[in-house]
């Protein structure tokens, strides 16, 4: 993926007042993510039917040069993207009409797997809870199996 590509993809979850809804349906109604940052506001209201004081309120210039920033974070440590629009990006994900525009990985990576499991527990986990937890991880090694962690310190520390 070129960085210019990257740099809006990163930058339109950056705009202030923007989410994900309303990204996509800017990015729908503008034919892609490229005149959200290009095309002058009057222009954007025009093809969108936003308001253009709404508009202006995103602060496209300033989310660009955020975006500029993360870029050299990502590539320094080996952090991929997918954006909503990409083959990676989890199918089940692009059911949601709120799922975010961007997901960061380290590694490999394979979301549209067939089965996958939540680890979300209590941050105060007992050692019967971790016990069991090590267990059922353990027991899906070789099977093709998605564990998905909110990262949280607590039972989700084991994943």
């Amino acid at each position: 993926m070129n960085t210019i590509t990257l740099t809006y993809q990163i930058a339109v979850t950056l705009l202030k007042g923007i989410g994900p809804i309303k990204a996509k349906h800017l990015i729908s109604k503008l034919g892609g993510i490229e005149p959200l940052f290009d095309e002058k506001i009057e222009v954007i209201a025009k093809k969108t039917g936003y308001n253009p004081k709404t508009l202006h309120q995103m602060e496209r210039n300033e989310a660009l040069l955020k975006a500029k920033k993360q870029i050299g974070f990502f590539r320094k440590n080996e952090i991929t993207t997918h954006f909503y629009t990409d083959k990676s990006y989890p199918r089940r994900l692009k059911e949601c009409d709120d799922a975010p525009l961007l997901l960061f990985s380290k590694g490999a990576l394979n979301c549209n797997v067939e089965k996958v499991v939540a680890i979300v527990g209590t941050r105060n986990a007992t050692d019967y809870g971790k016990s069991i937890c090590e267990e059922l991880i353990k027991s899906f090694e070789g099977k093709n199996i998605l564990v998905v962690s909110g990262m949280a310190y607590g039972i989700d520390i084991l994943v």
